[in-house]
């Protein structure tokens, strides 16, 4: 404005609650363990920004597993009572798993120094 004045416009949104989170395409993972790993609340207030590191936690959990290259895509949809967000997966190959045979094994080559008798280990 020429008279030295400014004037401030607010667009007010309103508050979307997120009221479901779903897993499309998973194989091994249980939704409870997907839903726990993207930390997101359910009947909560929807917040966009939580979605990319949502996305990153579920490729993560998957990449544990054996899937090192998962794909997941949120797809935001609308839903009575505000918005369900799902998680689209494609979990590409997984990898063949190695044993390693057991880490008293690997201690004893490793240090020379045997485990006391008795000890187990589990597979690493």
């Amino acid at each position: 404005m020429a008279d030295g004045r400014v004037r401030l416009i607010f667009v007010l949104t309103g508050i979307e609650k997120l009221v479901s989170v779903s897993f499309t395409g998973r194989g091994p993972s249980p939704t409870s363990v997907l839903l726990q790993n993207a930390n997101l609340q359910v009947n909560a207030e929807f917040q966009p920004e939580q979605v990319g590191p949502a996305v990153e936690a579920v490729q993560a959990a998957y990449f544990r597993i054996g899937y090192r290259h998962a794909q997941v895509n949120p797809v935001r949809k609308a839903a009575p009572g505000g918005l369900a967000l799902e998680f689209r997966v494609d979990e590409g190959r997984r990898r063949a798993s190695r044993r390693c045979g057991s880490r008293a094994t690997w201690r004893s080559t490793a240090t020379s120094s045997p485990l006391p008798s008795g000890s187990s280990r589990a597979t690493c």
